[in-house]
């Protein structure tokens, strides 16, 4: 009787293992929204089979669209949208509603207006052991290998935009690995926020970021980017999404002309930069561990955002908290606690550092930006309710 129930357990694991495999691998998601720019949002997403997704409005103002054929990576441009306004829509699959089809999102609330909330995180990749997680095992380390804490916090501050600054999937960005790593932990936030996201070291391993650009590319990222850095505005803030690796150092040049002129055009109240490789060494040790290349690259894109009024970078590629002094009129922010794992901070000539899962909530209003760094528990790791940024004019 004992070996047939061992036996029965073991075909039941075996079958749980196959199944929880198979779909963690397939590069499959339901719909989510990607930021695009100004008064637009484009609903995203993967099917295994070839499907027609269509856009019906559940909201007074919210906007049709649909796909012209059926596809397996869906992207349906909603534009014109109204300004500052609570939308909902749902997306039919071949004519029928499709689950986690329903979305609701506020809309870009345009340069001027109320407060403006977006999040920012970074080095989220990591993902629970599918074993264990099929008994209820729960880490004690914090949110390691368990970016959907982080996201859980995340989506209580309610943000109007989510920002990601890179490593998105662990250990090579693989595509089997983006179901577990982001699509499903990242599945609360991404249907009421959209996000943008700026590629990492390790997003760059496979198919030289082929899968990152998939998720998260723009068709209007500039000729010579192969799409992995752009802009776009949305609320009061003007977004440069930059690509600071060493691996894509033969296009510094030219990324940096783009973005001297972007920053000079650029309309909106708040001029940010969102990266993975911080711009801003704190220390020696840092500056010189990243190598004589990966210096060039750094400090080439630094001295355009320092040159063109950027207020803010937001880095990540380090796991911990740093917020820098003002650098010549730029705070560089340093937010890679995600959820893969958390490393020790260097020494170094920095305003705060911290050794802890987090993520930072950002809050612009009028020439004010309140910055607050929260753990995964609520704690947060700025004082007195966060640090107070004013913009350059």
């Amino acid at each position: 009787m004992q070996w047939r129930l061992a036996l029965a357990g073991a075909l039941l694991l075996s079958s749980a293992l196959v199944y929880g495999s198979a779909r963690d691998k397939a590069f499959v998601s339901g719909p989510y929204l990607v930021a695009p720019g100004a008064q637009r949002v484009t609903i995203r997403g993967f099917t295994a089979k070839e499907t027609r997704w269509t856009v019906v409005p559940l909201s007074l103002g919210a906007p049709h669209g649909e796909e012209p054929a059926p596809t397996r990576e869906h992207n349906v441009e909603l534009t014109r949208l109204p300004l500052d306004r609570t939308v909902e829509v749902q997306v039919l699959e071949n004519g029928q509603p499709m689950e986690g089809g329903r979305l609701r999102f506020r809309t870009d609330p345009g340069p001027t207006g109320a407060a403006f909330d977006f999040c920012v995180v970074g080095d989220s990749g990591g993902s629970p052991n599918r074993l264990l997680e099929l008994f209820g095992y729960t880490p004690r380390e914090g949110a390691k290998h368990r970016p959907d804490r982080i996201v859980s916090v995340m989506s209580a501050e309610r943000p109007q935009l989510l920002l990601h600054v890179g490593d998105v999937v662990y250990p090579h960005g693989e595509r089997e690995n983006y179901a577990r790593a982001f699509f499903r932990p990242f599945r609360p936030l991404i249907a009421a926020a959209p996000i943008a996201a700026a590629v990492g070291n390790h997003d760059l391993k496979t198919d030289a970021g082929m899968p990152f650009l998939q998720a998260f590319g723009s068709k209007e990222s500039p000729p010579l980017s192969e799409g992995k850095y752009r802009s776009f505005d949305y609320g009061p803030l003007h977004v440069a999404v930059l690509n600071s690796n060493v691996e894509d150092s033969d296009q510094i040049d030219e990324q940096v002309k783009w973005l001297q002129n972007d920053l000079r055009t650029a309309q909106r109240p708040w001029k940010i930069a969102i990266t993975h490789v911080p711009l801003y060494f704190s220390s020696d040790e840092q500056r010189t561990s990243v190598g004589a290349a990966q210096q060039r690259v750094c400090d080439a894109l630094r001295s355009a955002c320092e040159g063109g009024g950027v207020s803010v970078v937001f880095a990540g590629h380090h796991h911990w908290y740093e917020r820098s002094k003002p650098l010549r009129g730029v705070v560089q922010i340093i937010t890679g606690g995600g959820g893969d794992d958390i490393k020790r901070y260097y020494p170094g000539d920095f305003a705060r550092a911290e050794s802890y899962f987090h993520f930072v909530h950002a809050r612009a209003l009028g020439d004010v930006m309140t910055i607050r760094a929260i753990r995964e528990t609520g704690e947060e790791l700025e004082p007195d309710g966060g640090y107070r940024l004013f913009r350059r004019k």
